[in-house]
């Protein structure tokens, strides 16, 4: 990295309540401190550091929220970087948060800024936005837990009839309740309760991100879809962020880990798993789209294409996972042309080769 000769490479290990830096001086010495990341331990770490200096910082929550309050202090910029993509602090027998930072210090000492994996904190709209997905996905979590906890109960009173789906909906709810007794329907009721409040602030942050979707025009285009609804298109708004972020469609499907696992050695070339980078969350919504998709009567081109694929051998979960990285790829290309869904048929590659072999056919046939 070229810098003048004052500049100080400073790395920052964040822990939940604490920092561990190691900073390398203009003579190269090594130097460092600990420190709490409460808010006034965070004005006394600022007043510590310089305009000047070249600071990089493990990507998360609490990076987002120093980085912007360094950068409004002094107007320096801080590297936000993902560690995941860092080998040398990964793959490593020492490692230690002293270890961390000064791996950090040096790695952007000795690189420039675009060979650095930087990650580019939220916007104002994304914070938000992310919020709100957030606590979503929570309640959602612990509505499944009630019902889970809820239908234990009817097990262990030997209803082994009831089902969980007989206890999602409210009115299908009500009627099985009926069939406990005792200390069971005391505890069951109990546990309604607590769904039904669950329930009821889903469809507050439901009503809520509707209206985050009216001010979104690329969560808009994104619910225009088939089978992208509102929790969806606006957790892809909010995890994704600005299209301009990105070199291409592939990019994005990387940055939700929909991308297999590559080993790669002299002609042998393994696909595995894939990587599962990125916002789980968002991942699982962009599969359960898909499944909707594939089991709606109308055709489209991510249904036929799952059909295709299915038929020619490829497992169904698998398939599934391959069409919901086309659908997270598909929503990044209407955004960034700035365009609405329309729905096309999908055309195999068998068919193609056989139309081009017609067409020559046909060619050599008037020649």
């Amino acid at each position: 990295m070229k810098v003048n000769h004052e500049t100080r490479f400073v790395g920052i290990d964040l822990g939940k309540r604490s920092y561990v830096i190691r900073l390398i001086d203009e003579k190269g010495k090594i130097t460092g401190w600990t420190g709490k990341t409460d808010p006034e331990s965070r004005k006394e770490l600022y007043s510590r550091l310089k305009a000047t200096d070249t600071i990089a910082i493990e990507a998360g929550n609490m990076a987002f929220i120093m980085t912007e309050e360094f950068e409004k202090l002094t107007g320096n910029k801080i590297y936000n970087l993902c560690t995941r993509k860092l080998f040398d602090i990964y793959l490593t027998d020492k490692k230690t948060d002293k270890e961390d930072a000064l791996k950090l210090a040096k790695f952007i000492k000795n690189h420039d800024e675009e060979d650095m994996p930087i990650v580019l904190p939220p916007t104002e709209d994304q914070k938000r936005q992310r919020k709100i997905i957030s606590e979503y996905s929570s309640l959602q979590k612990e509505r499944v837990n009630k019902i889970n906890r809820l239908h234990a109960v009817f097990e262990h009173c030997g209803l082994t009839d009831v089902k969980k789906n007989d206890l999602k909906y409210s009115k299908r709810r009500s009627e099985k309740i009926k069939l406990l007794t005792g200390y069971e329907r005391t505890e069951a009721d109990r546990l309604v309760e607590v769904i039904e409040l669950l329930e009821k602030q889903s469809d507050e942050l439901k009503v809520l991100m509707e209206k985050e979707v009216e001010k979104s025009k690329p969560a808009q285009i994104a619910k225009s879809v088939y089978g992208v609804g509102t929790v969806v298109g606006l957790s892809y708004v909010a995890v994704v962020g600005p299209v301009e972020r990105y070199q291409n469609a592939a990019h994005v499907g990387s940055y939700l880990g929909f991308t297999p696992k590559v080993d790669c050695s002299s002609t042998i070339i393994k696909y595995g798993h894939i990587s599962k980078h990125g916002n789980g969350y968002l991942r699982s919504l962009l599969v359960q789209s898909v499944w909707v998709i594939i089991r709606s009567k109308e055709s489209n081109a991510l249904k036929d294409k799952y059909e295709y694929m299915v038929r020619n051998g490829k497992s169904k979960k698998k398939a599934v996972v391959a069409i919901a990285r086309k659908l997270g790829e598909l929503i990044y290309t209407l955004i960034k042309n700035n365009d609405t869904y329309e729905p096309r048929r999908f055309t195999p590659p068998d068919s193609q080769i056989s139309g081009l072999a017609l067409e020559a056919l046909k060619a050599s046939e008037v020649a």
